[in-house]
């Protein structure tokens, strides 16, 4: 077993206080000024997987202008499942992990990269979609808020994403949101 496998549903301690980073609180503010002058409304209501309520998901296809008839949507905060069945063979669990919402910093931090990829940088929707599903695998496997998100749990999401996906994926999308958007506005701690 890795020594940084994280056990889910032991709460932190109420005690402990860490505080928040500066930069990441005016990132999301940034991009909630972004979103209320696009009239996006910010709050997305979920039900208990995660999953947004109908009539709550953002409409992808109409934040970017982009025309195409096909639906595409922000609608998924839950943690991810692909990062559950990970965990649960790496740590040899037997019965599978309960699934619900990320927490909402890390909700807020989706949806920022969200717009900031799809708005700012005009990247694709599929872009987009892949960035939010890695940034959920890494809320899952690291299970603490993002901004106290260290390399060693960046290195423990990828090497579990990469024993499931040869591919590398999720590991190329996470380094990516990481060197574009988390090291330059400077939105973890580490």
């Amino acid at each position: 077993m890795l020594e940084n496998a994280h056990q889910f549903g032991l709460p932190t301690s109420p005690l402990e206080v860490i505080p928040r980073n500066v930069n990441f609180d005016t990132f999301i503010q940034s991009m909630r000024e972004l979103a209320a002058g696009l009239a996006i409304k910010w709050e997305i209501a979920l039900d208990t997987r995660g999953v947004a309520l109908k009539g709550q998901a953002w409409n992808l296809r109409r934040i970017s202008n982009d025309g195409k008839p096909i639906s595409a949507t922000l609608r998924t905060l839950s943690r991810s499942p692909q990062a559950f069945e990970a965990l649960s063979i790496q740590n040899g669990l037997s019965k599978e992990l309960t699934a619900g919402p990320v927490s909402r910093d890390w909700q807020d931090l989706v949806k920022a990269v969200v717009l900031e990829y799809l708005v700012v940088r005009k990247k694709s929707i599929p872009f987009v979609t892949a960035a939010s599903g890695a940034l959920r695998f890494l809320a899952t496997t690291a299970n603490k808020e993002p901004w106290l998100i260290t390399s060693e749990d960046v290195q423990f999401a990828c090497k579990l994403s990469d024993d499931r996906q040869p591919s590398k994926g999720v590991s190329i999308v996470l380094q990516g949101i990481l060197t574009t958007v988390v090291d330059r506005f400077h939105l973890f701690d580490a």
